[in-house]
This record gives structure tokens, sequence and C-alpha cells, in this order.
């Protein structure tokens, strides 16, 4: 529990520290290196919220920086036991240096789920006030599976 707790903190030191790239212009960059996006899904992330179907870096594009809890398929080679951080879509450019490597760190097997889908069980859990059109930021839990968001949830306090 009391690691759950560190990392909620981690998390939200990470969202919130000053200097980092913004999540608008990210997102912007992102939006920019997406032409392929559906209507639906483009609309989505500039109004940030996460719908179902989504990829993890479109999810990411529409809600900032997030804590993941992360078991990778074990095809992978990475383990079993689950993996806790942090990330934004820095991870996302990064990847696509290079998205044909083997995975060697967490957000590469989240986000590689868009060309490579596996067995990997992700969540991510994010932070803010647009996915429920809220007054103040509300935490949220992802659920990824074959690649793309099956299920959205609230988090309670």
């Amino acid at each position: 529990m009391h690691k759950i707790l560190g990392l909620v903190v981690l998390f939200m030191a990470f969202v919130c520290i000053p200097g980092c790239t913004s999540q608008s212009s990210l997102q912007q960059k992102y939006l920019e290196s997406r032409n392929d996006l559906t209507t639906e899904t483009r609309n989505a992330i500039i109004e940030g919220k996460i719908i179902k179907g989504m990829y993890p870096d479109e999810a990411a594009a529409a809600g900032g920086a997030f804590m993941y809890m992360l078991q990778p398929d074990p095809k992978l080679g990475l383990g079993e036991n689950v993996m806790v951080s942090v990330a934004d879509l820095n991870y996302y450019f990064a990847f696509l240096k290079n998205p044909n490597k083997k995975p060697d760190i967490p957000p590469d097997v989240i986000f590689r789920q868009c060309i490579f889908p596996d067995e990997s069980k992700i969540r991510l859990v994010f932070h803010n006030k647009t996915q429920f059109n809220s007054i103040k930021p509300v935490s949220f839990s992802v659920y990824i599976t074959n690649g793309q968001v099956f299920d959205i949830r609230e988090t309670p306090d």
C-alpha cells in the first residue's frame, strides 16, 4: 500500500514538474504526426477524452502524463513481475525512433501496442479535468488488452 501511495505522489510530482514540455505542445506534436487518425479519435484527443478502442499512444495524447502498471506478455522475455512507474508522450516519440527493436523498458511495451499488440496487461492511471468535464481533476484508470482501451473507470478517492 505504501508503495502505491509513494508512486501516486511521484506521479503527481511528475505531472506538475515546472519546465516539462506541456501537454498541449506534446498533444499538438502528436496530432501533427498522426494524419491517419479517425475523425472520432482526433476529436477525442483534442477534447482530452480517452475512448474505448484507442491505442495507448492515443490515450496518452488525450489524457496527458500517466502512471502505469504493466505485466508484460511472457513472450517478450521481460519477466512476469508487475512494473509500475510514470510516463508521457515523450516516451512515445523516443519509441518511434526504433519501433522494431525488442522492448527493453516498460514504455516501449506500452507504446508498441499500436503496431505489435500482445497479451501484456496494461493499466494507465490519469488525473485530469477533461475526461469527465469536471471542475477539479479526477483520477481514472484505463485498461488495455490486445493493444486497445477496453475499459475506463473513475478511481475512487
